[in-house]
């Protein structure tokens, strides 16, 4: 599905308001481990995907980078793909507002 830029806007605001935690794993690119020091471990998601690995393995690897740099993260930040997102929600949102 191809969203037009206007959709494409609009969902890019709805995800920056939404508590990353309840993201579904397969709509993160990335997740950024910021850690003590200043220093930062990247961990790309969308790359694990796009090499085949499947969710429990992509799932599996996010959990051995969090066990290995547990003392020393300080905050994590998600970067969501928005396209996904859209595509995952869109469908039901054109449902429900049609039927208005």
């Amino acid at each position: 599905m191809q969203l037009d830029d206007h959709k494409l806007e609009q969902w890019e605001e709805v995800v920056a308001s939404v508590s990353k935690e309840h993201i579904p794993l397969h709509c993160v690119k990335k997740l950024v481990l910021r850690l003590r020091g200043g220093k930062r471990k990247t961990i790309n998601l969308a790359d694990l995907r796009k090499h085949g690995v499947d969710l429990d393995g992509v799932e599996t690897a996010v959990s051995q980078k969090l066990i290995e740099y547990q003392q020393d993260i300080v905050n994590i930040d998600f970067i969501i793909d928005v396209v996904s997102v859209a595509e995952l929600i869109q469908p039901y949102t054109d449902r429900l507002l049609r039927d208005l």
